[in-house]
């Protein structure tokens, strides 16, 4: 059987998931229970929630706990799948079996977008569409090297690998229109003879054809109802392969889906506002936006709760706390509070009510808005802001602070200028990154990879004077802090600017002078070195 589990309060479903891991253990106690998560800030946020959580007076811990992204967990049973044709599934999504294997294809590893983009490197040079070629050489001589051209087809390869990891989700058909030679759903476009190409380099297509196969093995399994049930927690949204491998396991095996639903009333039918004044210009209906917070911000939940209610084998379970919080009788505390509870009973008017002369929010903290023009200022505004909140109350701990971002990767390489380096012991604000690129948080790691592109690059001044003063560097070079500082009035008294020399400058696109470029102050020191403290008249034959 299917469970979904909904509540407005995360809080509530992981009680829920913490008494259902109690009272549904495995046999044996070496067994992991398995638990699909939606993605690692959630992981580790649950993980922190059940080892903090008392158990009868004394604290708990998290451990032997098996936690998947959910396309993770799909690919854990398709590549075991590959094991044999009698296999059998066991609790958390592992496929054993005794049979003998067959051999064994490309693996997934190769489609994910960090593998597959090396493999449409080469493979863009075969085509001949004419808005590809227009973008990847511009109006540059051919038979001139471009050094950018080569920066933009990797780039170019990483974006269309991101492209087909998409469609491998929510365009499938496409791709197998493509892979047959016909324009299918996604059209004719040059994106199809690549990912043709591509198929034929790696030897076999991605999972799709195994996915199918999967479905029909989920659905022929035995029902075993001493097996513990797969938990699905905090998922707002799942892919369509995903969801329907879990309704088939559900068939015969128990599947629990912890959903955060926010709103307790029926909000699939609210309307965003750009689709509210598309109606009126039509004449066709008026549409009501409901909330307005809901129909612009929760467009990914309610596409996906319009999927769990069209499910009818499916068991619904709502938290009865939700009712409790959402009293309208009850007016909720502070500003923060009335937002939630306007979006739990789908009624705007508890934050309508709230004016600046009956709350301020400086005697209201718990929701706040601050304007910033750099993402420089923001982390300044923030640092305030959380000494602010420590002083404000002393129980509050850095290890209970929680700051997110739609893309952390644009912060990464502020936040040492304003908090200083990361897990410093004796910093006020001690920290540590998540969900960031390694090579984004370690300098070393990110000046090799700028070194790395450097022969695509102009090569300024700032550029060279930052790569010596790494530690690591100037460590390899034995230069101290004087010699790095005499390097640094050398290049400021021969006037470099950028450039290796004349023809690189030229590579870019401006004039070939030699003047300011870095081979000039090479020959304008050795000239200095040759000539000594003669005359200022003095010219070198």
């Amino acid at each position: 059987m299917l469970t979904v589990s909904r509540s407005s309060r995360l809080e509530y479903l992981a009680e829920e998931l913490a008494a259902s891991l109690q009272t549904h253990r495995p046999e044996s106690v070496l067994s992991p229970q398995t638990i699909v998560v939606g993605h690692l800030g959630m992981k580790r946020w649950l993980q922190q929630w059940l080892a903090e959580r008392p158990q009868h007076g004394r604290p708990r811990f998290a451990g032997n706990l098996h936690m998947l992204l959910p396309n993770e967990w799909l690919e854990h049973c398709i590549e075991q799948l590959r094991q044999g044709s009698q296999p059998q599934l066991a609790l958390f999504g592992e496929i054993t079996s005794s049979a003998p294997k067959s051999p064994a294809p490309a693996t997934a590893a190769a489609w994910r977008q960090r593998a597959l983009r090396w493999r449409l490197l080469p493979l863009l040079a075969q085509l001949q569409a004419v808005e590809l070629r227009a973008y990847l050489h511009g109006d540059a001589d051919p038979d001139r090297p471009d050094p950018s051209a080569n920066q933009r087809r990797f780039e170019l390869a990483d974006r269309v690998a991101g492209l087909f990891g998409q469609y491998l989700v929510y365009r499938r058909e496409g791709l197998i229109d493509w892979q047959a030679g016909k324009p299918g759903a996604l059209g004719d476009h040059w994106q199809g003879e690549l990912w043709r190409l591509a198929v034929a380099a790696i030897g076999e297509p991605p999972r799709h054809p195994r996915g199918s196969e999967l479905l029909k093995i989920l659905k022929q399994l035995p029902a075993d109802p001493e097996t513990p049930m797969l938990h699905v927690f905090g998922i707002s949204h799942l892919p369509p392969e995903v969801l329907h491998a879990l309704i088939a396991l559900a068939q015969v095996r128990a599947v629990t889906l912890y959903f955060p639903d926010p709103c307790r009333e029926l909000w699939e039918d609210l309307v965003s506002r750009r689709e509210q004044l598309r109606a009126e210009l039509d004449g066709t209906v008026w549409l009501d936006i409901g909330h307005p917070l809901l129909a612009s911000l929760g467009r990914r939940g309610q596409h996906f709760t319009l999927q769990l209610n069209s499910l009818d084998e499916a068991l619904e379970r709502r938290d009865p706390q939700d009712e409790i919080d959402a009293d309208d009788s009850v007016p909720a505390a502070g500003l923060l509070g009335r937002v939630q509870a306007s979006i739990r009973t789908l009624q705007p008017k508890h934050v309508a009510t709230v004016t600046a002369d009956t709350l301020s929010p400086m005697d209201d903290p718990s929701l706040r808005v601050h304007a910033c023009h750099t993402r420089l200022r923001e982390l300044e505004v923030l640092r305030d802001a959380l000494l602010d909140r420590l002083v404000s109350l002393p129980d509050l701990e850095p290890r209970q602070i929680v700051v997110m971002a739609p893309n952390m990767a644009e912060y990464a390489p502020l936040l040492a200028a304003v908090f200083g380096e990361p897990a410093r012991q004796g910093e006020m604000l001690p920290y540590h990154l998540a969900d960031v690129p390694l090579r984004l948080s370690h300098p070393l790691l990110a000046s090799f990879a700028e070194l790395l592109d450097l022969p695509s690059q102009r090569i300024s001044r700032s550029q060279v004077l930052a790569l010596l003063a790494l530690p690591a560097v100037m460590r390899a070079l034995e230069l101290d802090d004087g010699q790095l500082r005499a390097l640094e009035r050398w290049l400021d008294r021969c006037h470099v600017a950028w450039g290796l020399d004349g023809p690189m400058k030229a590579d870019f696109g401006a004039a070939p002078e030699y003047m300011h470029s870095f081979a000039f102050a090479v020959d304008r020191m050795a000239a200095g070195v040759l000539l000594g403290v003669e005359a200022p008249d003095t010219l070198l034959p």
